[in-house]
């Protein structure tokens, strides 16, 4: 027989100043002998770590408040099953987290609230990778199987949001993320994760909206996003920082990508009101991507569209992984329907690494506006490899030598059918330049700049002198 127990049933009690971890967790056990569902009921409910188990949906009723912990003695150490050498001071906590579970599920329209501010979680300065330790995600899944996420809301954590490990079978609908609360504030991280469906989705948060990531041996494959919208101060979307296996198999439609617009950056003394690129697609690591399909996509107040990029960081992630892991690939890459109103100078680009090419990128459809602002001196700058600096869309330093997109070490690029205004007072820089670049396609393109580079005034996308 299924169980359907209030936690109050087993004392938890709507204060905040009881921690009610022991109550809820016994909900979760008794569930978990038979299946069920565990109901948190209108109110706030102060608790550390809960360990999801096969077969429990845990269902936040409308109202409802489940709050972390503010003391980091309150969440369980989560090192043990699973550790990779990325960092000694990983986060390996969580509100709520699971271990090889089966048939769990998160619903309601209740929040989870992770509590991020408070003062155990602090941070310190501009080290936050050494500040991670004691800060806690709101949910963290291992090797988890037929997960559903839909309707609630994740709010305020102290590190990301959510990270999802090797998990298969997962679907989150309709979930609503606010992430402002401190540093690497994701959204919804997953690691080697297949079989993965996310729609209806708004994410919002400080750090990379939805990010793929890749730091234990596997791939990300076959995943579907839809109908979400995505705002950041980073990347909307991003393959990557860490990515050793890589992602396939994965596509992207009718979502909207984009930054702040009015709103700094809490964390950072400029006061940033910017997302970095709208779409982020590396291989840092090592990693493999191919077959990805983005479509019908609006992008708005980014530094750039599209970033692309292949390097060789070295990083290493568990014991038996190569030392130096050779350059991984990029390849198989379709976009089309694209708009982005309100760019940066800084372009788009696509880069490789020598002997190493991006290929096979197919990008169709897009309509850009750009502020201009490119000098005769940005189109004649010679662009540095950074062959293992951290990746973004500003890594190049400075203005890239196109106003548009810049192509280095690529190998089959099309671009079709791109609609650009460039706005006074124009751009001298070419709308289109590329370096060791084989194989590019450029068809029914324009761009409408009132200055354009004097070598290319008649022919404003070309490809540039090798």
């Amino acid at each position: 027989m299924h169980c359907d127990q209030l936690i109050t049933a087993y004392g938890a009690v709507a204060d905040d100043a009881i921690i009610n971890t022991s109550a809820i967790q016994a909900a979760i056990d008794e569930c978990a002998r038979t299946g069920g569902r565990v109901v948190v009921p209108p109110g706030t409910y102060l608790t550390g770590s809960l360990q999801l188990k096969s077969g429990v949906e845990l269902h936040l009723a409308h109202g409802e408040v489940l709050k972390g912990s503010p003391r980091i003695l309150d969440y369980t150490d989560l090192g043990a099953p699973f550790r990779v050498p990325i960092a000694i001071t990983y986060a390996w906590k969580s509100l709520i987290w699971a271990l090889d579970a089966k048939d769990i599920a998160l619903t309601g329209t209740g929040t989870v609230d992770g509590n991020g501010t408070a003062p155990d979680f602090h941070v310190s300065g501009r080290a936050t990778w050494e500040q991670v330790e004691n800060r806690p995600c709101v949910l963290y899944f291992i090797r988890c199987t037929d997960v559903l996420i839909a309707d609630v809301t994740l709010r305020d954590s102290a590190f990301w949001m959510q990270h999802h490990t090797d998990c298969r079978r997962m679907r989150f609908h309709r979930v609503k993320v606010f992430n402002f609360q401190s540093h690497n504030n994701d959204g919804l991280d997953l690691d080697n994760c297949a079989d993965v469906v996310i729609s209806d989705c708004h994410i919002e948060c400080s750090d990379d909206a939805l990010c793929l990531k890749s730091m234990t041996p596997g791939i990300n494959e076959r995943i579907t996003v839809t109908n979400c919208v995505l705002r950041s101060h980073y990347n909307a979307f991003k393959l990557g920082t860490e990515t050793a296996g890589g992602l396939r198999d994965f596509t992207m439609s009718n979502c909207v990508l984009c930054g702040p617009v009015d709103v700094p950056h809490p964390m950072e003394h400029n006061g940033r009101t910017r997302g970095f690129a709208g779409i982020a697609l590396m291989s840092i690591d090592g990693a493999v991507l191919e077959n990805i399909a983005i479509s019908n996509l609006s992008i708005h107040h980014m530094t750039t569209a599209f970033f692309i990029r292949l390097q060789q960081r070295g990083t290493r992630y568990w014991p038996e992984a190569p030392a130096v892991a050779p350059p991984g690939r990029i390849r198989g890459i379709s976009t089309s329907n694209v708009g982005a109103p309100d760019l940066t100078a800084v372009a788009s680009s696509i880069t490789g690494l020598p002997g190493h090419p991006v290929e096979d990128v197919n990008i169709s459809d897009v309509v850009l506006e750009l502020p201009g602002g490119g000098t005769r001196e940005d189109a004649e700058r010679p662009v540095p490899e950074k062959r293992g600096d951290y990746p973004d869309c500003t890594m190049f330093g400075g203005n890239l030598p196109a106003s548009v997109i810049y192509l280095r070490h690529v190998d089959g690029i099309a671009l079709r059918n791109w609609r650009v205004r460039i706005a006074a007072p124009g751009d001298y820089r070419p709308a289109f330049a590329s370096e060791d670049a084989t194989q590019v396609e450029v068809s029914d393109c324009s761009c409408r700049n009132p200055h354009p580079a004097p070598a290319v005034e008649s022919a404003p996308w070309r490809i540039a002198p090798c």
